[in-house]
């Protein structure tokens, strides 16, 4: 690593796993530890589905999402880049319901109590916390850094949330 404090990826490197995967193991009841199985980390990261009926284009920006965190096996800030960028796939999702409705917002805000008043949104309260943290993400000041079984958390939750949208 140099100086960024994460690795700097090289046209020697950047098909080399990230060397801070290594200082994360699975710890097993009989206290012994072992490196942690990816395929079963990429098996956990692709088991979330959105439903049949989630538009296409939520679809897409969820998997260029998954993809980025998949890929951080390879380089560690895209476990953090996939998880903010799930924030903004719901903001998506939510101006698509209100496509869907016929009544869109101004903004993300307005949106997610739109879709309050039409009772579509049981939890205003989980929304408006979801589109601060989109905000935080998106005008952030410095590198968030994440461990991957935050943004594997972070998928399944995603999934809830945009499911629920569109049953």
């Amino acid at each position: 690593m140099c100086n960024l404090g994460f690795k700097k990826i090289t046209a020697d490197n950047w098909r080399e796993k990230d060397e801070i995967n290594s200082y994360f193991k699975t710890i097993y009841e009989n206290g012994k530890s072992a490196d942690i199985d990816m395929n079963k980390k990429v098996d956990a990261i692709l088991e979330p589905k959105l439903n049949e009926k989630v538009p296409l284009e939520v679809k897409q920006l969820f998997e260029v999402a998954r993809g980025a965190i998949i890929y951080g096996y390879f380089f560690y800030p895209l476990y953090a880049l996939g998880m903010e960028q799930l924030f903004r796939v719901r903001e998506s999702a939510v101006h698509f319901k209100c496509s869907e409705i016929g009544e869109i917002g101004k903004n993300f805000h307005r949106n997610i109590d739109i879709l309050n008043a039409y009772n579509i949104i049981e939890d205003k309260e989980l929304w408006h916390s979801i589109r601060e943290i989109r905000n935080e993400f998106s005008h952030a000041n410095m590198q968030e850094i994440i461990p991957l079984n935050v943004a594997i958390q972070e998928i399944n939750s995603c999934v809830k949330d945009i499911n629920s949208l569109f049953i």
